[in-house]
């Protein structure tokens, strides 16, 4: 099988997946297909070099923007 994404040599944080140091994530349809060491390049159609940054896998963006409405209690 060959992977859409391959992000390369990113330090992988992903407490939940058991996941911590330097790792490849292999992406297909939009989805997580492989989290491993040395994953080769021949194996995407596209990698983008991580090497020296963060990759978090599967995170769900929490951030949001809360106004006064929010939380308040007559």
């Amino acid at each position: 099988m060959r992977f859409d994404l391959l992000i390369r040599g990113g330090e992988v944080v992903d407490p939940g997946g058991g996941y911590e140091g330097s790792r490849d994530v292999a992406i297909t349809r939009g989805r997580i297909a492989a989290v491993d060491r040395d994953i080769p390049a021949e194996a995407a159609f596209q990698v983008i070099d991580a090497g020296g940054q963060y990759v978090t896998p599967g995170l769900i963006d929490l951030h949001t923007h809360a106004n006064s409405v929010v939380g308040a209690h007559d």
